[in-house]
């Protein structure tokens, strides 16, 4: 009877941190896969939480990762459902000016002390 009982309560218990890891959905886009040298394109990160949450959206810095430099950023916040979630959005303005096949890495956000990778 006690391994009945500790099976489910271990089975809410997963239960109830997959339902809390789903209230975090982080996405990564490129406007395009192909550049010339020079030409600049967008990559639209979005973060989408529950009110409440602490989020940290990733600072880059001049480059996104060696070769691809970041021109601008640009943050929008908005709320929907009622103001029961928010939706973070960070463009980034890139640009690059080698000849080189880049593998842009997943960006990484920390929500509430745990991490969160995108796409990449």
């Amino acid at each position: 009877m006690k391994r009945i009982i500790y099976t489910a309560f271990l089975l809410l218990a997963l239960i109830a941190v997959d339902a809390k890891a789903q209230n975090v959905v982080l996405n990564a886009e490129i406007d395009t896969f192909q550049m010339m040298i020079g030409e600049q394109t967008r990559i639209k990160l979005e973060l989408s939480v529950d009110t409440g949450y602490r989020d940290i959206m990733p600072e880059p810095a001049k480059e996104l990762m060696p070769g691809i430099e970041v021109l601008e950023k640009k943050r929008d916040i908005r709320s929907i459902n009622e103001n029961r979630r928010n939706i973070y959005t960070d463009e980034y303005l890139i640009t690059s000016f080698d000849s080189t096949l880049y593998n842009i890495p997943p960006f990484k956000v920390e929500v509430d002390s745990n991490e969160y990778f995108s796409n990449s």
